[in-house]
């Protein structure tokens, strides 16, 4: 049985592993996180040793890590061939195939999905290894849509879901998602949001998209979305509240240093002065489980860049709910920290209350989700208003931790910035 090492971009890991599962009768695949092998969480001595003794090498590249120099060396050593692909196709050069291998394995992946990255490798294996084995083309699902966990299928325009969901007579909250959450069914966190926002007797519009645009994909990026879906024909928002759980800008392209320009922040900015509704981020640990986070006195790490700095350039001003990742074996899902939700979601008003209130000026619950240190200002200069602030202190009712949050009054979709 012919061996593949796989090192992957974090967020690909457990899907490889779920397609390794799909093909372990044909192959013997080992995959690695190159952030974990980074943080020393998996043993780099034995993947290098595993990409020795591997028949192929697959590289999904990212650029935050300094350990891929090593790998591709243990690869080129190994004499063995090596595919590598990437969000950005210059690193695809460092394949030993040919620049056509590297685009399919990347088309397969950014379709996304269990199923496709099994097709993947049992491309790899006819085309690359020499295989007597048949392999089928990606899978294309779509690249935007709206969810439900009660809904037979996605919905590919928000009136199809409406006819389907029938409004209450009671607010509509938007919740916007990855993706890849959607395709990877890693939606644990999603599906609580609604339950939670349902059980108070809101609607609900949960609405995924690829957060980027990109020409050449034919993904409109997370911006249009909004647009499509949480505004009426009339060009009025359809939703009293925005969940946003995309960290990236709502103008932001594929492939550009959109995340550094302040006028694609700006852009979405405008769009969400247009909405004129509340704004949410919860905070979302990528790469620790709710118990590593629980027992870290200092909370959020490296997640503080995507998760509050980039969003409040967009004046994103509510962090939150704390979910991180649940580990079962060598898988890994989003795990939504239940005590962090509850302590936020308490302070909701149920929908016929904010119905009959019609206030923007709701008291909203103080949660804690970075380190205590960190202080938050309003950036005066900047902003879709200039409405006066003031610092909340207290405890989070989740884990009892020590934080202050900064309030508008009203409340408003101000930009921030660390003081």
């Amino acid at each position: 049985m012919k061996k593949i090492a796989a090192v992957m971009w974090h967020s690909h890991t457990t899907t490889m592993r779920r397609a390794g599962e799909l093909v372990k009768d044909l192959l013997d695949l080992c995959c690695y996180s190159a952030r974990f092998l980074e943080e020393g969480k998996e043993d780099l001595a034995r993947a290098l040793e595993d990409i020795k003794e591997a028949d192929l090498v697959l590289f999904y590249r990212s650029t935050g890590e300094a350990v891929w120099e090593e790998l591709e060396a243990a690869a080129r050593e190994a004499g063995r061939p090596l595919v590598c692909t990437a969000h950005d196709p210059a690193l695809w050069l460092s394949s030993t195939v040919g620049p056509e291998v590297a685009a399919k394995c990347y088309t397969y992946v950014v379709q996304g999905g269990p199923e496709n990255f099994a097709r993947m490798l049992r491309y790899l294996a006819a085309e690359v290894l020499g295989e007597e084995v048949s392999y089928e083309e990606p899978l294309t699902y779509p690249w935007e849509g709206i969810y439900h966990p009660d809904a037979p299928h996605c919905f590919s325009n928000v009136e199809e879901y409406l006819a389907w969901y029938r409004l209450k007579d009671a607010p509509a909250v938007g919740i916007l998602f990855s993706r890849s959450h959607w395709v990877n069914a890693n939606l644990a966190v999603e599906d609580l949001l609604i339950r939670l926002f349902e059980e108070k007797g809101y609607n609900v519009i949960p609405v995924f998209c690829y957060s980027l645009k990109d020409a050449e994909l034919g993904t409109r990026g997370s911006g249009e979305v909004v647009r499509d879906c949480f505004f009426d024909r009339e060009g009025k928002p359809r939703i009293k509240a925005l969940v946003k759980l995309i960290s990236f800008f709502l103008e932001a392209r594929t492939r550009s240093d959109d995340f550094l320009q302040e006028g694609v922040a700006a852009a979405g900015v405008g769009l969400l002065q247009q909405l004129g509704v509340p704004v949410f981020q919860p905070v979302a640990s990528f790469y620790r489980t709710v118990e590593e986070w629980a027992g870290d006195p200092q909370g959020l790490n490296q997640d503080i860049a995507w998760c509050i700095a980039l969003p409040e350039f967009e004046g994103v001003i509510e962090p939150p709910s704390s979910p991180g990742r649940g580990a079962k074996g060598s898988w890994s899902s989003g795990s939504p920290c239940r005590s962090a939700v509850g302590g936020w979601w308490s302070g909701w008003p149920t929908g016929s209350a904010w119905r009959k209130s019609r206030s923007r000026s709701e008291r909203w619950p103080l949660s804690c989700t970075t380190t205590p240190a960190l202080r938050w200002r309003p950036r005066s200069e900047a902003g879709p208003t200039s409405t006066p602030w003031r610092a909340l202190r207290g405890s989070c009712s989740g884990c009892g931790r020590r934080a202050t949050r900064w309030k508008p009054l009203p409340m408003a979709r101000n930009s921030l910035k660390p003081s």
